[in-house]
């Protein structure tokens, strides 16, 4: 499988919560443009939804593995269940392949970030590669004093992530990662969800593409 293996694959699905069974389809569709990027990535697979019908507003499940064994289709009710429970309008999906990090669960993505202060709490699935990460980590584990756990760009993009989300006022999204722009240095594709940004509305990158 050498020769197909890439470099990971990100999707996102949303449907307006107007469209009939918009909880049920989104994920289904993201489980569909995933198993199409599979040869993007076959160590694991992972997705996070949104659904304001549960207390778990956002919520995410990982696992090592091909996306029909995250997603567990060769059991038929474990797979329903899967799907029931985290069923949403809205959806982010990855398939990783180890360009950095180990073959490790905890490295799977999406990675998701709690916090009480709903446009804090985020999840996110990244694609490429930071050229200056080892930069960005020095910063943060030096001069901002942070633990690191993961020896991979992720979790640091997830750290600057939650860096520009700080304070008591709730910013633009699109201005957030208008500064990321600056500090992050590489070739990358991004899938974002938080509960400020989940509205009408798409912000659009021309580094970071569609979030």
């Amino acid at each position: 499988m050498e020769d197909v293996k890439h470099s990971c694959g990100i999707a996102a699905s949303y449907l307006k919560e107007t469209i009939p069974d918009a909880d049920k389809k989104a994920l289904f569709y993201l489980y569909r443009m995933l198993l199409n990027l599979q040869n993007r990535g076959q160590l694991s697979a992972g997705f996070t939804t949104y659904s304001r019908k549960r207390k778990q507003l956002i919520d995410t499940y990982k696992n090592l593995g091909h996306v029909n064994e995250v997603f567990k289709t060769n059991d038929i009710h474990k797979s329903v269940n899967l799907f029931k429970k985290y069923a949403g309008n809205k959806a982010i999906g990855h398939v990783r392949y180890a360009t950095s990090g180990v073959e490790d669960k905890t490295y799977a993505q999406p990675f998701e970030r709690h916090h009480g202060r709903m446009w804090k709490w985020f999840s996110f699935c990244f694609n490429g590669n930071l050229v200056n990460f080892p930069k960005l980590k020095k910063t943060l584990m030096e001069k901002i004093h942070y633990h690191i756990i993961h020896d991979t760009d992720t979790e640091i993009m997830m750290h600057y992530i939650a860096r520009e989300l700080r304070g008591g006022t709730k910013p633009d999204i699109a201005d957030v990662f208008a500064k990321l722009v600056n500090k992050f240095d590489g070739a990358y594709n991004v899938a974002f969800m938080n509960l400020n940004a989940l509205s009408e509305k798409v912000v659009n990158s021309p580094i970071l593409g569609h979030l």
